[in-house]
């Protein structure tokens, strides 16, 4: 059988085999079709493989497509393929465009043939710019490409993954045939797509990048790195509003990294108290320019919401100074003191109860029996000026002195200083005097209970004595709260000063109030002292109160009917508190914490930053100008009114967007966007092994 070598205009060459009685000219057309050119002259020598000729007799016979038909074919598919894919693109584009100009314009836009045309239109637009296959190979082959790439057009975006795709499935086209590409396809896609898409989700880990993890658990570290990295403040410590609204936020790195940390500290410090306090978006900025626009906006009709929102605050915030108060009971200055100085005389009258009876029961035992030495108030009074004004114990002393038993004793000493303490109440010099010389006598009857035995009955009595003078006379706080004026039976302290005096004190004078009343006594008196101490508690945060609501006939109302909180009083009146370490003494670590994040929140909502400038004034600008020049503008009276309009129509848009935006948190706004498309599918990804990042 001869060969024949065929040459094409491309420079490609084939070796065709041909029966004993054909020409080269028909060998030729059956390669490329009749007429096409000449072919080069048989190549002798050359040998037939077997069943090869009889392979291509019967696909003559059978009428099947040669090689280049196949060929020419899959050039034909790819072009159809890549044209429709790009310019075809473009066409529906423009003509669905297109398209919907003469609907509306014929006025069927919005009916059933308004959208058969517009449909109509698009499609003859993509037509006309991708190519149409003219050989029954291509459109053979096209049909198979198509096929095979709608099933997996939506994980392919791109253009030039089209044509990378065109090119393999035309190889398989030309090398298996049609039937078996379609089957292969079928068959390999579903399990690779969906380990392919599985494996597009997984994002790279925060603490780890070479490991893959899935999107929302990704978002979870970026939001756990960020609240402790930025707001300085541990995820789980936010309230659970905030942490799941920035978990949110985070499903979208970029927009996590676009927040303003400040701002979220601000939002959690209101949302973390008893009663979450609302605020704008100027007041959780702090930014200058929005809250002017705030204002601004709260002067007009679209101010509303924004007086809805100060409202609130001011219920929140008093709210809060409710919940505060705790437990306690009084609610006047008077309770107040009532309930303190009612609880300390309790337990002042339950020690001197006990401690007399210890007396008794030493007097009893013989142990006050016992002679003590007073040389010392014998030297005290050769004193001139102690003599003229307590000479009056010279006596007392002698009288014992002179008795049956021929000394002064324990008991007799006891007796003397009763005296003595009575007169030290007395006001004048007298009671000055007697105050010292009762000085002496307690160092005296001291050093004789040092000497008696460990545990004897007087030793106890007398370190009950020292003790109740300890708590309620050398404590000058509880001192002005136990008792009386001298020579008067009128309070020291007047109920309703009560708290006001305990405020005046120092922290370590309110310190020892409250160790007096939560401790010592008896079980009744501890009672009533824990009362009395939460009623103190009671009475700062009342004070709190009152100054910010002005509750003494001085308060003003807002828009909700109930009292505005005036927070530079309350303020300033915290602040002078905290500074002296009063509210440390009086409230844990916790209750603490909490009234200082009331305290930011009334300066977040209640103050604006230094530095206050105006709002944007371009339109008062654009307006003043119009007045000033617009008579020499060329657009007479019709065209500066059309221009103010728009312009005013321009700031009262502006006007409602910014009222919007004011009442949302900019946290709360990010959370509400929809997260970042995952990425697409690509057959660049089903190609590729899809078990490999």
């Amino acid at each position: 059988m001869p060969v024949y070598q065929i040459e094409l205009p491309n420079g490609a060459v084939y070796e065709i085999d041909a029966p004993d009685d054909a020409s080269a000219n028909a060998a030729a057309q059956t390669l490329v079709g009749p007429g096409k050119f000449e072919p080069d002259v048989p190549v002798p020598g050359t040998e037939r493989r077997p069943g090869r000729a009889q392979a291509q007799a019967d696909a003559v016979e059978r009428d099947d497509p040669g090689f280049m038909d196949y060929l020419t074919g899959a050039g034909e598919a790819a072009l159809t393929t890549v044209t429709g894919a790009t310019s075809g693109t473009v066409g529906q584009v423009g003509g669905f465009l297109g398209g919907l100009a003469g609907a509306i314009r014929t006025g069927e836009f919005g009916t059933q043939e308004g959208a058969r045309r517009v449909q109509q239109v698009t499609e003859n637009a993509a037509r006309n710019l991708t190519y149409a296959p003219r050989t029954e190979q291509g459109q053979r082959q096209a049909r198979a490409v198509g096929e095979a790439v709608a099933a997996t057009a939506p994980f392919t975006p791109i253009a030039t993954e089209i044509a990378a795709t065109v090119g393999n499935a035309v190889r398989g086209v030309r090398n298996v045939g049609v039937p078996r590409a379609r089957a292969a396809v079928s068959s390999a896609v579903p399990e690779r797509v969906r380990r392919a898409r599985a494996n597009a989700r997984l994002e790279p880990s925060i603490s780890d990048p070479s490991v893959r993890v899935p999107p929302e658990v990704a978002a979870a570290e970026r939001a756990a790195k960020y609240a402790s990295d930025r707001v300085g403040v541990p995820l789980v410590d936010l309230p659970a509003e905030i942490r799941a609204q920035i978990t949110r936020v985070a499903r979208d790195a970029k927009a996590l990294e676009g927040l303003d940390p400040a701002a979220i500290r601000r939002q959690a410090t209101l949302a973390s108290l008893p009663a979450p306090v609302p605020a704008t978006r100027g007041q959780l900025t702090r930014n200058l320019a929005q809250i002017k626009r705030e204002e601004n906006i709260r002067a007009t009709d679209l101010g509303e919401p924004l007086m809805d929102v100060m409202a609130r605050q001011d219920e929140a915030l008093a709210a809060n100074l409710k919940t505060m108060r705790g437990r306690a009971q009084a609610t006047t200055p008077q309770q107040t003191g009532r309930s303190v100085q009612g609880a300390l005389a309790r337990k002042l009258k339950a020690l001197e109860a006990r401690r007399d009876d210890l007396y008794d029961q030493a007097r009893e035992a013989g142990a006050m029996a016992a002679p003590v030495e007073v040389s010392l108030l014998d030297e005290w009074l050769q004193v001139p000026a102690n003599q003229r004004n307590a000479g009056w114990l010279e006596s007392a002393l002698k009288t014992y002195r002179d008795g049956p038993n021929g000394r002064v004793t324990i008991n007799d000493l006891e007796n003397i200083r009763q005296e003595v303490t009575a007169a030290a109440r007395e006001p004048g010099r007298g009671g000055y005097y007697a105050g010292q010389a009762l000085g002496v006598i307690d160092d005296i009857l001291d050093n004789a209970a040092s000497a008696s035995e460990a545990g004897s009955p007087y030793r106890v009595a007398r370190a009950a004595h020292r003790a109740l003078k300890q708590e309620f006379t050398n404590q000058s706080l509880i001192d002005r709260l136990t008792n009386k004026k001298r020579g008067s039976l009128d309070r020291r302290v007047a109920l309703e000063d009560t708290i006001d005096t305990v405020l005046r004190s120092s922290s370590e004078q309110i310190g020892s109030l409250r160790h007096s009343l939560l401790t010592g006594g008896t079980a009744e008196t501890r009672r009533a002292g824990l009362q009395a101490w939460r009623d103190v508690r009671g009475g700062v945060i009342n004070r709190l109160r009152d100054r910010a609501l002005n509750s003494r006939g001085e308060g003003v109302e807002n828009a909700a009917g109930q009292s505005q909180f005036n927070g530079g009083a309350f303020l300033r009146e915290f602040d002078a508190l905290d500074a002296d370490g009063v509210l440390a003494e009086m409230f844990t670590t916790k209750e603490l914490k909490t009234l200082r994040n009331l305290r930011k929140a009334v300066e977040y909502t209640r103050t604006t930053p230094a530095g206050r400038f105006s709002g944007s004034d371009t339109t008062p600008r654009l307006l003043a100008m119009l007045e000033r020049y617009g008579s020499k503008l060329p657009i007479g009276d019709i065209g500066r009114g059309v221009v103010r309009k728009v312009v005013e129509m321009q700031e009262e848009g502006q006007a409602v967007r910014r009222a919007q935006e004011a009442v949302t948190p900019p946290l709360a706004e990010a959370a509400q966007r929809p997260p970042p498309k995952p990425r697409s599918m690509s057959l660049r990804d089903l190609i590729a092994d899809p078990d490999q990042p």
